[in-house]
């Protein structure tokens, strides 16, 4: 577990599923999952690493203040994410960080987006999915009752 500086984001990306972080123990950037070990819960999200460009642009939104050369190790994330992580701004607190599972990257991360339009654009990819899975196997029994007495009268058993 690390601990982390928590910093809110910047107004431009409150609606972002993705988190900055300038811990170097987090391999590069890709899908993680947090969990704060005091309540249990946790988001899947997409890592972005901060660089002087990051802090130069989040210093002069004055929200917050970040120094890149600071023995602190920052996470900013937006207020869904806090929310749902139940974590308050300008603490410090120990979280756990985790690489995202394969099923984690193309399926939940997208379940628990901050963009409530995202959410429900997934969720009605999985119900067209579902729907389709159902049609298709509807067809295929269909097709097999239809066959079935046509090749019992030509083939008929004896």
């Amino acid at each position: 577990m690390t601990t982390f500086n928590i910093k809110p984001t910047i107004a431009e990306e409150a609606m972002e599923s993705w988190v900055w972080t300038n811990d170097a123990s987090i391999s590069s950037k890709g899908f993680i999952v947090i969990k704060n070990p005091t309540n249990g819960n946790k988001i899947k999200t997409f890592k972005r690493t901060i660089d002087d460009n990051f802090v130069k642009i989040y210093n002069q939104h004055n929200t917050n203040k970040i120094e890149i050369n600071s023995d602190k190790t920052y996470l900013i994330l937006n207020e869904y994410y806090r929310d749902i992580l139940g974590l308050d701004k300008n603490i410090d607190i120990k979280l756990a960080v985790t690489k995202a599972t394969f099923l984690e990257k193309i399926f939940l991360v997208h379940w628990t987006h901050p963009n409530p339009t995202v959410q429900f654009a997934n969720r009605a990819t999985l119900v067209s999915i579902l729907i389709g899975i159902v049609a298709l196997i509807l067809t295929i029994y269909s097709i097999y009752i239809t066959i079935s007495p046509i090749t019992n009268s030509v083939c008929p058993h004896n």
